[in-house]
């Protein structure tokens, strides 16, 4: 049933990340994906603010995830197919005691370049007892160079008898890489007094630019986002 065959990741706040992935367990890949209606509400009773988020069908599930934004402070999700089965799943804090429960780990892995693929979305089960921070460690080494990032996230399936199954998600978290930078590029004004531009169209279709003030010219702004003082740019300004 596909309640056994979805994962669910919750970033902690308003994202909500569901799909079929390739299963470690199952070595194969899900079967097809049902009509899936998400709805979404504060209290678990799905009586406080009852919000529709979204309906997935067949054509959304091409790409096998989809990320939805919840409405906030809404900490209980319902996914629900035409047939009546039922996933509720409870979002709880990073510091709510959960015992036992498995780590679900979500492994994104570049194509082999040697045949034309899609990017490779592999989960791996791995139970929360003993030294299982060694065994996710040891998941993500066995990607080697195809790894590409990795999250982790502990999941309680308290109940999957009858039409309703539940499970408890604590908030996902970065497994791979350890450290990440972003870079932001802003655009900003062409700088003034631009002389005469030399390129040249490569195209027919761009040969406006001799018609016209020659050649587009792109000002950006390079941003490092987690900087420690934002006002201090790495590269302020670069003009092409």
């Amino acid at each position: 049933m596909w309640r056994d065959q979805i994962d669910a990741f919750w970033d902690g706040r308003r994202g909500f990340a569901i799909g079929f992935f390739v299963d470690e367990e199952t070595m194969g890949a899900p079967g097809p994906a049902p009509d899936l209606t998400v709805v979404s509400a504060k209290d678990a009773t799905f009586a406080e603010a009852a919000t529709l988020v979204d309906v997935i069908d067949a054509r959304r599930w091409r790409c096998g995830h989809c990320v939805l934004e919840l409405p906030p402070d809404h900490a209980h999700v319902s996914l629900r197919s035409p047939d009546g089965a039922e996933l509720r799943c409870s979002l709880v804090g990073e510091k709510t005691p959960m015992a036992g429960g498995e780590l679900r780990l979500l492994l994104v892995e570049s194509p082999d370049h040697s045949a034309p693929s899609p990017t490779l979305f592999r989960v791996a089960s791995i139970a929360a007892r003993g030294d299982w921070r060694r065994l996710a460690r040891d998941q993500i080494a066995r990607s080697g160079s195809r790894l590409v990032w990795a999250i982790s996230q502990r999941r309680l399936v308290e109940r999957r008898d009858g039409a309703v199954a539940l499970a408890q998600l604590l908030p996902a978290q970065r497994a791979f890489p350890a450290h990440q930078s972003r870079v932001v590029l802003q655009s900003i004004d062409a700088p003034a007094g631009r002389g005469s531009s030399t390129l040249k169209a490569p195209f027919a279709i761009m040969e406006n630019w001799l018609r016209e003030n020659g050649a587009p010219c792109p000002a950006l702004r390079i941003r490092i986002p987690n900087a420690p003082d934002q006002n201090e740019f790495m590269l302020a300004r670069t003009a092409v």
